[in-house]
């Protein structure tokens, strides 16, 4: 009926072919739907598009706008399309903010903010049959309101959702539940994870049924300024089998007042995250860091980030961005924006998607900034990230409400069949809701054709390394002492740092300024017990560890 009187209102003809692609730069562009909310979420994104086995592309999305509605489709190579507009999910009488994943073969499942007698809930919908878009809603008991959950499916079939509370002396309440029953019965009590400033965390899963959280963690325990909303550092929590957790003792992957972060001093995580694992439960999270330092007294910032990625395997690597001044995007976004982390096992590189404010001159008619889709991918081989490309090209400088295009909320599976599949919105109006329509968007590019358009081309053609490395360090395992080498692309400001398990420095080895090229450092073990520790890499870009064994 919402939709009936939707289109009734509009008075528009309104004709499209549902397996027909639009013009595109790269791959091919479909219209999945479309909606009225520029909002489609309060914090993370999550996934808004998934993968199936059989390669069907599952996605949801926030539609309408009084009263907003989750909506749901479905793109498969043979039927192209599924729906024209999306298919309702819910039956709640408002619900937003979905997140998608599939279970078992085909089936999707969809976390998403519902309203019950005027009270936030958290709502799950789980489909009834393969492609059958016949959803079963499932409402996980809780003692008070959530909002934004964000879900994972892991090997076992068990959903695992997150949620916030309500905020509370500017902090919101952090919890976990589960459900190992295809969304029937769940945990008796949510589990408490943090009190967060941000509604910003992520979880994912393994094909090897590691689940993995991650969250921001505010480094301000007192409110005074809302600049303080960006002082957060990124903390980690894994199971190895879905069940056992200890969110307790979260491991603080960056670590700025440490100093263990690249720009330690000038960078805190902020505002969105993005999960997924690759091959032998290596995990990778992609985040921004936006400008924050000290200075006169007082806390300044930026409108620019800067997007790193985080690896089990080699610690964190600078993607792209900068700290720039200027206008802060709509919605107090970031000139680099909304990563979204992908891994494609037939090559074994992963791909990461996001939004960029810096074309210039790109603002409406209303002087709000508009956004475009950029994408770069981290070669396997080459262990590095590649340079980014422009992936929509459309800049609309000047554009009227209405015939403004700014890419929005942008998602890529987390698994890929060597093509990148990725959802977004398509804004109109950007900074505003209600007046204009908007569409949902499906861009599909194969991964060949991805990596041609990046092209080796742009990267610097030197022998040097395009990121720093660290070399396997030999012995090791070693007895009493071990050489290590480095290898830096250009001159930096460097630290090399040997760390126990717990996180404490045992030896400063550098902390200075290097030249490019190799340096070699021998580290002297023959007093420690034995044992694991970890050598830590910090320079001006990134920041790279390895482990290190001490046998006696």
């Amino acid at each position: 009926m919402h939709r009936f009187l939707k289109y009734l209102s509009l008075i528009i003809i309104f004709v499209f072919s549902s397996s027909g692609a639009f013009s595109q730069p790269y791959g091919e562009l479909y219209d999945i739907g479309d909606t009225y909310n520029d909002i489609q979420h309060a914090g993370s994104v999550g996934r808004m598009a998934a993968l199936g086995a059989d390669y069907t592309v599952h996605f949801s999305w926030t539609g309408y706008l009084y009263p907003p509605e989750v909506l749901y489709n479905r793109y498969t190579t043979a039927g192209g399309v599924a729906f024209n507009f999306g298919d309702e999910v819910s039956n709640l009488n408002l619900s937003r903010y979905a997140n998608i994943d599939v279970l078992g073969s085909n089936r999707s499942v969809l976390a998403y903010e519902g309203a019950y007698l005027g009270q936030s809930i958290c709502a799950v919908a789980v489909e009834n049959g393969p492609q059958s878009a016949n959803f079963l809603e499932y409402y996980p008991p809780a003692e008070e309101p959530l909002t934004s959950p964000l879900l994972v499916v892991d090997n076992r079939r068990w959903i695992h959702i997150l949620a916030f509370t309500s905020r509370y002396n500017w902090k919101y309440g952090l919890y976990y539940n589960r459900s190992e029953d295809n969304g029937f019965t769940w945990l008796t009590d949510w589990v408490f994870i943090d009190s967060v400033r941000v509604m910003t965390a992520g979880i994912t899963s393994s094909s090897q049924g590691e689940v993995a959280i991650a969250w921001a963690h505010n480094l301000s325990d007192t409110y005074t300024n809302p600049l303080e909303l960006l002082n957060n550092d990124l903390y980690l929590v894994k199971s190895v089998n879905g069940s056992d957790w200890n969110f307790t003792a979260p491991s603080n992957i960056t670590d700025f007042n440490g100093g263990f972060h690249p720009d330690a001093d000038s960078l805190r995580f902020y505002d969105d995250i993005s999960m997924a694992y690759g091959n032998s439960n290596q995990l990778n999270i992609a985040y921004n860091c936006t400008g924050y330092w000290e200075e006169a007294g007082h806390t300044v910032t930026c409108a620019g980030a800067k997007l790193y990625n985080y690896s089990d395997a080699d610690g964190i690597h600078y993607i792209a961005g900068e700290l720039t001044s200027g206008s802060i995007p709509p919605g107090d976004r970031r000139t680099y924006d909304r990563p979204s982390l992908g891994y494609d096992p037939f090559s074994g590189d992963f791909f990461c998607v996001w939004t960029q404010y810096t074309e210039a001159g790109d603002t409406s008619s209303l002087g709000v900034l508009n956004s475009e889709l950029y994408g770069a991918y981290f070669d396997n081989q080459a262990e590095i990230w590649s340079s980014s490309i422009n992936l929509t090209e459309t800049a609309t400088p000047g554009a009227l409400p209405g015939a403004c295009q700014s890419e929005l909320f942008p998602t890529i599976t987390a698994l890929l069949n060597d093509t990148l599949h990725i959802s977004y919105l398509l804004d109109k109006n950007p900074g505003a809701s209600g007046d204009y329509m908007s569409d949902i968007m499906y861009l599909k590019i194969p991964a060949e054709e991805f990596r041609n358009a990046v092209g080796v081309d742009n990267l610097p053609s030197v022998s040097l390394p395009v990121s720093a490395a660290l070399l396997n360090n030999y012995p090791n395992p070693c007895n009493s002492s071990t050489m290590i080498i480095l290898v830096l692309p250009q001159n930096s400001l460097a630290s090399l740092t040997i760390y126990d398990l717990q996180g404490r420095i045992v030896e400063s080895l550098w902390n200075g300024y290097l030249d490019s090229g190799e340096h070699s450092f021998s580290w002297n073990a023959e007093n420690l017990a034995s044992g694991i520790y970890f050598l830590g890499l910090s320079t001006e870009r990134e920041t790279i560890s390895r482990k290190i064994v001490v046998l006696k």
